[in-house]
């Protein structure tokens, strides 16, 4: 995905699923602090989640199940307090659930 993308500071969805991108997640998805929905599900994506998208403040939808994503789930997850549904599944993730996703009072799908 290239970075340029998530400098379009004013985007509100992006919708890449079911496609086969790879590489990682940019740090710079942090920029997008108005994006609403964000499916990025079915790719080969990998790496790690980038603590960067807890500044997505205003995410509704995130959707990166099924890609290559490996690492912990990232604490800044629980800053997406407006979040209502969340998908990582089918990915390589590792470690505990983090308790500040308790946070997520909105969250419908988990």
């Amino acid at each position: 995905i290239p970075v340029e993308l998530f400098n379009l500071r004013f985007l509100r969805h992006i919708y890449l699923s079911k496609n086969r991108l790879d590489g990682t997640i940019p740090a710079n998805v942090g920029n997008l602090g108005d994006l609403l929905y964000l499916y990025l599900q079915n790719n080969l994506l990998n790496g790690t989640i980038p603590a960067e998208i807890g500044r997505c403040s205003s995410l509704v939808e995130l959707d990166l199940g099924d890609n290559e994503l490996e690492g912990i789930i990232s604490v800044e997850i629980g800053n997406l307090t407006d979040l209502v549904y969340l998908d990582l599944s089918y990915n390589s993730l590792t470690g505990r659930v983090p308790g500040i996703l308790g946070n997520l009072t909105y969250i419908e799908l988990l």
